[in-house]
């Protein structure tokens, strides 16, 4: 399975790849998008090995307090796991996507926002689950099995939907994703 993911990964990789060489013009205007959201220090070489040099440890360390804080407080709660690995560890982590899309979005640059989002969560599914269970098979709760990927695939084909129809993300439907959200974890708390 581990395998399949990582495939999968390097397949979208090559397909991204080429896809933005076909469209030269955006990616000037991602070059461009990047440097008005970081500063032109980051971007030189040595801002770029002191960010890896300092910011790794510094997500290791985080990575590791954030696993044993939603283990005590899964513990404190009552709750399982599970639930606290999709509410408080998912919401934690995805706290940078959410500010590098919304200053995206101010700045008036929305495929930045919105392929941040998509290629995080593509990341995310190939990548880091593939390179996980590479490392140790996951074994899987069956509640997971049982409800939350068809709230993955719902999610994935309303996504869908809303991306292709007017081919713009409107309030409405970003206040839809999340009661939707709201909902997923009500249930989940339950």
């Amino acid at each position: 399975d581990a395998a399949v993911l990582l495939a999968g990964m390097a397949a979208y990789l090559v397909w991204a790849v080429r896809g933005e060489r076909a469209a030269d013009g955006d990616a000037a205007e991602l070059r461009a998008a990047e440097a008005d959201v970081l500063p032109p220090r980051l971007l030189s070489a040595a801002g770029i090995a002191a960010s890896l040099g300092l910011g790794l440890p510094l997500l290791i360390l985080g990575a590791r307090l954030l696993v044993d804080g939603a283990t005590r407080l899964a513990l404190a709660l009552g709750a399982s796991e599970t639930a606290v690995g999709l509410t408080v560890v998912a919401v934690g982590t995805s706290l940078p996507e959410l500010t590098v899309s919304v200053i995206a979005s101010l700045k008036r640059q929305p495929d930045v926002a919105v392929g941040n989002i998509l290629g995080s969560n593509i990341f995310n599914v190939l990548f880091i689950l593939g390179v996980t269970a590479l490392v140790r098979p996951l074994p899987l709760d069956p509640r997971i099995l049982a409800a939350d990927r068809w709230v993955l695939l719902a999610t994935a084909l309303l996504l869908t939907v809303f991306l292709t129809t007017g081919r713009r993300l409107s309030r409405g439907e970003g206040a839809a994703l999340l009661l939707g959200y709201g909902a997923y974890v009500a249930m989940g708390l339950v």
